[in-house]
C-alpha cells in the first residue's frame, strides 16, 4: 500500500529517496531524468500516488535484476553499494544520528566530485546529483574530516586488506566496480570533501 508512506515524515520520507537516487545513477537515465522534471517527494504523493507506484516499482525492479544476476555479491551487485563506503562511515562518525538516506547521499556526492577532479566523469556530474538530492531533501556535504571518514570506513563489508572496493560514476547509469588501494580511497575522500591537502598515504 504506498499511500501508508503519507504516515512518515518529510524527514524519513527524504531519506528512503536516497536510495531511489542511487537506483537511478547506477541502473536508470530515463529515471534519473524523470526524478529531474519531477522529484519523489510526499506532495507528489498526495497528489498522484499512481505515479509514486510506478516510481517505486521501477526501483524494485532495478534491485531485483541487480541481485538475482549476482546473488552472492561477487560482481555486479556490488553496485548497490554506490555511495555506501563513504554514506557508512558517515553515518557511524553522525553517531548513527542522521539518516541511512542522507548519509549514502553525502557518500555518492564524496565520490562523485573524487571521480570529477579525475576526470573519471564530467565536471557537470557531482552538481547534477548534488541538486537531484537536494529536491529529494537529502544532502551531499558534511563537516566531518577526512581522517574521521576514513577511519570508519576501514571496518567497510567491501574492504580486502589494503584495497576496498569503489563503485565509481562515469555517468548516469554507469558507474564500474574498482578496487582500490585504501590509501587512494582516503585520498578520494578528502578530495570529495574538499579537504585535498589533509590526504595522506596508509
Amino acid at each position: 500500500d504506498v499511500g501508508c508512506l503519507a504516515t512518515l515524515t518529510p524527514e524519513q520520507f527524504a531519506d528512503g529517496c536516497g536510495e531511489v537516487v542511487k537506483h537511478a545513477v547506477i541502473a536508470d537515465p530515463e529515471l534519473f531524468a524523470e526524478l529531474e522534471k519531477t522529484p519523489l517527494t510526499l506532495e507528489l504523493l498526495n497528489r498522484d500516488v499512481a505515479r509514486v507506484a510506478l516510481i517505486i516499482a521501477r526501483n524494485i525492479d532495478i534491485k531485483r535484476a541487480v541481485v538475482v544476476a549476482d546473488e552472492c555479491e561477487t560482481n555486479q551487485r556490488k553496485l548497490l553499494n554506490f555511495g555506501h563506503s563513504a554514506g557508512h562511515a558517515v553515518e557511524a562518525c553522525e553517531n548513527f544520528e542522521l539518516g541511512h538516506g542522507n548519509c549514502v547521499s553525502i557518500g555518492m556526492g564524496i565520490i562523485t566530485r573524487a571521480a570529477a577532479l579525475h576526470g573519471i566523469c564530467d565536471a557537470e556530474l557531482p552538481a547534477r546529483i548534488e541538486e537531484l538530492c537536494a529536491r529529494h531533501g537529502l544532502k551531499t556535504r558534511c563537516e566531518l574530516s577526512a581522517d574521521a571518514v576514513f577511519a570508519e570506513a576501514l571496518h567497510d563489508k567491501k574492504r580486502a586488506g589494503d584495497t576496498i572496493d569503489l563503485v565509481i560514476p562515469h555517468d548516469i547509469g554507469r558507474c564500474s566496480i574498482d578496487r582500490t588501494p585504501l590509501s587512494t580511497f582516503h585520498e578520494l575522500i578528502a578530495e570529495g570533501l574538499g579537504q585535498k591537502g589533509d590526504a595522506f598515504a596508509c
